[in-house]
């Protein structure tokens, strides 16, 4: 989106931000960070952030391929990081979903990822397309805060960027015949007219388009009153019932589409616009005379065929070659200009020019030889550098084109949605005046603007929301996450970050406030400098000017094979007094069947260490996963202002607010002691297999023991004591048509042993895609708590169903219910009773 049209939305989005920055409440932490797009080898990567560590396990593809469910583990992190709007019931667990939003095109169908995460076994992250993808390739990010998703080049080119590949059929020649054939259609046959503009159709920034398997995606072009047009089609269909089928599958994202027609001449020239020559179809003309041909060259030119078909243009030119040694005969011409373009379209640019020479040296005339020139024109004049962007470039005239005096590229994007959520009880214990315990509307944005040129490459991120709280008695909430601006000057490899950030493995535990200088040493070593204030348990949105902090980290990449780690000093200081004074780094190896991560905290003024932390994944040669997770820490991180828990005024029976306000009742060293006694140290160790039993089956099991230690009285507060060991069993079942065929479904049986009661709990839950532009996700979880120190139990049963549905690419709704029944039995009295929720919304993705 070019700016240009956007100083209304700017105008709009800046009037909320300077609401943002000055009314104070609380934000909610988020686990998924951002996306981001790139380029690789002519691929698109899509690649998904984590403001914790994540690690692959496996995945599954649903049967229409329109969506990825990936079996993910959370490594463990700070509580402060994990945000305070995380619920963890009694048993220890912890069940958070988060999501973010992609506006999809035809390049980049991507719809959306959702995360639902489990602190027992493994997460869920669900990838959605807007369309059917093939082939996509999974990678784990070296830093275990990244996953990347690829889709491959051949993917994109064969037709559609991604969506649908003309399948080949493995069979002998010459009963093979081409799944796409000009001439094996009727002479009349069906369209879907998707648009008309009056500009020639750029194929990465349309919206995506559904297509099947055999179809075809191609634009014509025609004039009316002498002004050019351009008509996107789609086809072909034998049958208009056909065509109807498929006008419904992309209303959402082509609501004036229509059935058409097309002649034979239409279809001739679609195949040539796509770039699929007579030879790539095998019925694009006539055939050849092949009575005077060996039939071994024959079934040469019918595998060439295939091969280029395939998208596999190495192989293609190894055979296309051997072809070319054979006596001329009649697929002597055909063979020489698919060597050119199979050169080409490998990347070979300089042999593809001159296999296009020899042509035309050879067979100088006719319609072969004009379409052979153009695309020799075509080589010999594109500039041959890599593609920066997959937006477009600023027409002449706009913010950042080289009319401007700078070659500067901008993208600017986001999301803005509104929801409404209503929470009601229905218990003898509360009155019907106070049975709605929500009625609340959010407004979210999430804005990205990004300016690259030769010399900078500049990010701007502003994410926030505003609570209305309908009730009488509620107040309104402003949240700010994130708000930053990013500055790399590429000539001298620094940077500059200032503004609301996270920064990872820096010992810094949360989002704050402040700066981060920048300076990139080596390409495998950087090396960085940060102040700030602190943003306390990720919530606040003012600034806390109690308490500030500075440090230096460094990141060094490949310092053995797969190995990377990371440094870190860092001081926070808390109303003049230590608050923390850490040393630390993190380790990190990877490779397609091991990985290991692992952390070291050490507090250096407290003398304690604070995080000890390490994750093993092995990947056997069965496709089987392990994992082993060992986990130290002090509860919580261990600084002085931990001292404040628990502390009130002694006059006033107010909670003390500040370590400046409890100065004035202890010295230092009492605050420094006290804080000793309020941190506990908790650790646990946790193992897991998974083992896929089909591409449509996968089993997990997981085992989870911790403990967390006493904390003596101290100050007035009185003293806590140790858990005995706690255990956690899981066991999960991730299937496709586990509900109904076409969806990713999650079957899971839990059991906690935990120091006040036995939980057992079952759940199932399913997403389903209806249509491409409607997805459900029904959800039933049921449990049973038996209280260990009465004889109380509780029965609970909780259903829910959520639903998206995409009304046009950049404008979705979203609705979800359920409740929750409770039966509870505290031994003289059973007592029914029943929570109710009902979320709706919509978003707009820009």
């Amino acid at each position: 989106m070019q700016l240009k049209v956007q100083s209304r939305v700017y105008f709009w989005l800046l009037s909320i931000v300077l609401l943002l920055l000055n009314t104070q409440s609380q934000a909610a932490s988020r686990i998924l960070d951002r996306i981001e797009i790139d380029s690789e080898a002519g691929a698109n990567v899509i690649a998904v952030h984590f403001n914790v560590p994540v690690r692959y396990v496996s995945h599954l593809i649903n049967e229409s391929n329109s969506e990825l469910g990936v079996q993910v583990r959370v490594g463990q992190t700070t509580d402060e990081q994990l945000g305070a709007t995380t619920e963890q019931d009694q048993d220890g667990e912890l069940d958070q979903e988060d999501q973010l939003t992609w506006s999809p095109s035809a390049a980049i169908p991507l719809d959306k990822v959702v995360f639902q995460g489990s602190r027992l076994g493994t997460s869920t992250l669900l990838v959605s397309f807007a369309t059917p993808v093939r082939d996509v390739k999974i990678r784990q990010g070296r830093d275990f805060y990244v996953m990347e998703f690829v889709l491959p080049e051949q993917v994109k080119r064969s037709s559609g960027f991604g969506q649908a590949r003309l399948k080949t059929l493995q069979t002998e020649v010459p009963e093979m015949k081409a799944p796409l054939s000009v001439k094996s259609l009727p002479l009349v046959i069906y369209v879907l007219n998707l648009g008309v503009q009056s500009e020639p159709v750029d194929y990465e920034e349309m919206p995506p388009v559904p297509i099947g398997e055999n179809q075809l995606l191609y634009s014509t072009k025609g004039e009316i009153e002498g002004n050019p047009i351009y008509r996107l089609r789609l086809g072909f269909f034998r049958t208009k019932q056909d065509a109807k089928r498929q006008l419904e599958a992309v209303k959402s994202f082509y609501p004036n589409a229509w059935i058409d027609t097309a002649d034979i001449v239409e279809r001739r020239q679609a195949f040539f616009e796509r770039g699929l020559e007579p030879g790539l179809d095998g019925q694009y003309m006539e055939e050849p005379e092949l009575a005077n041909v060996d039939p071994r060259i024959t079934k040469m030119m019918e595998m060439i065929r295939r091969t280029i078909t395939a998208g596999d243009y190495a192989k293609a030119v190894r055979l296309l070659e051997a072809l070319l040694e054979e006596p001329d005969n009649i697929y002597t011409q055909e063979a020489l200009e698919l060597l050119g373009l199979s050169r080409e379209r490998n990347g070979q640019i300089a042999h593809a020019k001159g296999e296009y020479r020899l042509y035309l040296e050879k067979y100088p005339e006719g319609e072969d030889a004009e379409r052979v020139t153009q695309r020799l024109l075509g080589l010999e004049t594109a500039p041959q550098r890599p593609k920066e962007t997959l937006r477009k470039r600023p027409k002449p005239g706009e913010p950042g084109s080289e009319e401007e005096g700078e070659k500067a590229i901008w993208d600017v994007y986001g999301s803005f949605s509104q929801n409404y959520r209503r929470d009601k009880i229905d218990s003898p214990f509360v009155e019907d005046e106070d049975s709605i315990s929500r009625s609340e509307i959010e407004s979210f944005v999430d804005f990205n603007a990004r300016r690259r040129s030769e010399e900078y490459d500049m990010r701007m991120k502003i994410t926030g929301s505003y609570i209305s709280d309908l009730l009488d008695d509620g107040e309104n909430d402003t949240t700010l996450s994130d708000a930053y601006i990013d500055v790399e000057h590429l000539d001298s490899r620094t940077s500059a970050k200032f503004g609301r950030q996270r920064l990872r493995s820096s010992g810094i535990l949360n989002r704050f406030d402040g700066l981060v200088l920048g300076y990139e040493l080596t390409p495998d070593i950087n090396i960085r400098a940060s102040a700030g204030l602190p943003v306390e348990r990720s919530r606040d949105t003012f600034l806390h000017e109690h308490k500030q902090f500075a440090g230096i980290s460094g990141d060094f990449s490949s310092i053995f094979e797969n190995w990377d780690a990371s440094l870190f000093i860092v001081e926070q200081r808390v109303d003049g007094l230590v608050d923390r004074r850490a040393v630390g780094g993190e380790v990190r190896y990877y490779d397609p069947q091991k990985s290991m991560f692992s952390l070291v905290d050490y507090d250096i003024f407290h003398k304690e260490l604070g995080i000890f932390m390490l994750q093993t994944n092995w990947r056997l040669e069965n496709k089987t996963s392990l994992y082993l997770n060992l986990d130290y820490r002090t509860s919580p991180i261990l600084m002085t202002s931990n001292a404040l828990s628990g502390q009130s005024d002694p006059d006033t029976f107010l909670p003390i607010g500040s370590v400046e306000e409890l100065q004035d009742f202890y010295s230092d060293d009492e605050i420094y002691d006290l804080a000793q006694d309020r941190t506990a140290k908790s650790s646990s160790i946790s193992f897991g297999v998974t083992h896929p039993f089909s591409d449509t089956l996968q089993l997990s099991g997981d085992f989870t023991a911790s403990k967390t230690g006493e904390t003596p009285a101290s100050g007035g507060v009185l003293a806590t004591e140790a858990t005995d060991t706690e255990f956690f069993y899981s066991f999960q079942v991730i299937k496709n048509d586990l509900l109904k065929q076409g969806d990713i479904g999650v079957f899971t049986l839990r059991y906690s042993d935990s120091d006040t009661s036995d939980t057992y709990r079952i759940g199932v839950s399913s997403r389903y895609p209806i249509t491409n532009a409607w997805r459900v996700n029904p959800r039933l979880d049921v449990s049973y708590r038996e209280n260990k120190e009465n004889e109380g139990t509780r029965f609970t049963v909780s259903p829910f169903l959520r639903m998206d549905y995409r009304l046009r690419k950049d404008f979705t709704f979203e609705l979800e219910g359920g409740l929750n029944w409770f039966e509870e039995d505290d031994g003289t009295e059973v007592t029914n009773f029943t929570d109710y929720f009902f979320y709706a919304g919509y978003r707009w993705d820009f």
